[in-house]
């Protein structure tokens, strides 16, 4: 990725009004499901340094995407990010962060948040 920044609705191909990050390492989502209203099933989040990403439209789920901030891709997004829209922009930041040079991929906000 040789961008400095990316709008969400770049990132997947399907079609969602608003995604919900959910910092949770365990479980089915159960706090954003009942915070947001949110239906559908959720994939169980089993380990830690795991997060998900809740892709909803109209209320439902379309797609549950659950990432991982280590490893050999490493995708963190800033906690204060809790809601996503499609016209989102994130700074994106390389880091390094391990011996073996492995990197992680940090996202900051950088469009107002609605």
């Amino acid at each position: 990725m040789d961008n400095d920044e990316v709008k969400f609705s770049e990132v997947v191909e399907f079609e969602w009004d608003t995604a919900y990050v959910d910092y949770e390492t365990y479980g089915y989502g159960n706090d954003i499901k009942e915070k947001y209203g949110i239906t559908g099933e959720f994939q169980e989040i089993i380990a830690d340094y795991c997060y998900r990403i809740a892709y909803c439209k109209d209320g439902v789920l379309v797609a549950d995407l659950i990432l991982s901030t280590t490893g050999t891709f490493a995708i963190e997004i800033d906690k204060s990010v809790e809601i996503i829209y499609p016209d989102t922009m994130f700074n994106i930041e390389r880091q390094t962060y391990n011996e073996n040079g492995i990197m992680k991929i940090h996202l900051t906000i950088n469009s107002p948040k609605h």
